[in-house]
């Protein structure tokens, strides 16, 4: 239940903007299990000034930079497997076995994938015709993820994005937020301790700066041209 009441934004968890809070229940019991910060424009903009600020370094940063990122958040992900499941479970109403072959495993495998798919990546590609083409970071990514796959519409939308060299706002359901922070505490705590936070995204932007569970039209509606998923 760590950090429900604040947000992630520009390497800091911080008090929302935002005083207005909802109830997050287990449908499985209908019991109470915590309260979640709803967020509202002023703190989308906070987000979004944040991701792209960040933007301008961390689409800088090298294919093996990336990769070594990736790879530390999925060592952190392995060791919160079961965090993972158990917030499924409380919060999903999902049975244990689900939550943990299907919901948390989606997590790890996807971030496998994402590994796999970033080191066969070639950014630069001559063709038959002597044009070259240039795959680039493309921007800040506005996200909105559901509740009923929580942990495998993070990992395909953050994943891709971070891997890429792109920023992005995540936006996860506010029905399921113990899943979205446990999701994304790996990348908060890689990030924390990488040398990447400290060299190349000054001074210490995360790329992603999660407004999370602000309205859906408040990230659409932001002051800048994003990419939305």
């Amino acid at each position: 239940m760590e950090n429900l009441n604040k947000f992630y934004i520009n390497g800091e968890w911080v008090t929302p903007l935002s005083t207005q809070t909802m109830p997050v229940m287990n449908p499985a019991t209908e019991a109470i299990i915590g309260t979640v910060a709803l967020g509202n424009a002023a703190d989308v903009d906070r987000a979004v000034a944040a991701a792209s600020a960040a933007f301008d370094s961390y689409s800088q940063t090298s294919k093996d930079e990336r990769m070594a990122l990736l790879k530390k958040v999925k060592t952190i992900t392995e060791a919160r497997f079961e965090d993972l499941a158990q917030a499924m479970r409380m919060e999903m109403g999902a049975p244990i076995t689900m939550s943990r072959n299907a919901q948390a495993d989606a997590a790890v495998g996807h971030l496998q994938g994402f590994i796999d798919a970033l080191q066969s990546l070639e950014e630069r590609t001559t063709l038959t015709n002597g044009d070259v083409l240039v795959r680039e970071p493309i921007g800040v990514c506005g996200l909105i993820t559901p509740w009923n796959w929580p942990m495998n519409q993070i990992a395909l939308k953050v994943l891709p994005a971070l891997a890429t060299g792109c920023t992005c706002i995540l936006k996860p359901s506010e029905h399921t937020p113990i899943g979205s922070r446990t999701n994304t505490s790996p990348f908060v705590s890689v990030v924390r301790s990488s040398r990447l936070c400290s060299a190349s995204i000054k001074p210490c932007r995360w790329p992603m700066a999660a407004s999370a569970w602000a309205l859906r039209d408040m990230v659409i509606g932001a002051p800048i041209s994003m990419r939305m998923a």
